[in-house]
């Protein structure tokens, strides 16, 4: 339970990622701490950046390291997340393509997500600067 409460002052998700990075190889027969670490961060699998991802993989490399009941569950929602928030952003036309790659022959649709990022990201743009300008205006003419 300590690991798997949402009480304020918890580590993040990432520093939880790097516990395991460094806990792991001494000791790995500790079940009941894998066990909480991997609820823990299966819930907060979204919050995890790069860092703590790569924390994870050196953690249990290619599903080794130690051994828990969470553990399967952990690796899905950590590698899995990515190429589950992409899939319905493609299709529902959300905000750009998530993170995550890798899946089976989506090189089509990757691309295709890419050059729809790039086109958002350029409307984004275009829509800060719109606003800048306009608040720019508005300031001039409170200012006459």
């Amino acid at each position: 339970e300590v690991l798997g409460s949402n009480e304020k002052g918890l580590p993040r998700a990432d520093a939880v990622a790097k516990l395991a990075e460094l806990l792991a190889p001494v000791v790995p027969d500790d079940e009941t701490f894998f066990q909480a670490l991997g609820e823990n961060l299966e819930k907060h699998a979204r919050r995890l950046s790069a860092a703590g991802r790569a924390s994870l993989e050196a953690a249990f490399p290619d599903g080794g390291g130690p051994a828990f009941p969470a553990k399967e569950a952990l690796l899905r929602a950590v590698h899995g997340k990515g190429r589950e928030r992409s899939r319905s952003r493609d299709a529902g036309g959300g905000a750009g393509a998530g993170g995550g790659g890798g899946g089976s022959g989506g090189d089509g649709r990757a691309a295709a997500a890419a050059s729809k990022s790039a086109s958002r990201g350029d409307r984004g743009k275009e829509r800060c600067e719109r606003d800048r300008d306009r608040d720019r205006d508005r300031d001039r003419d409170r200012d006459r």
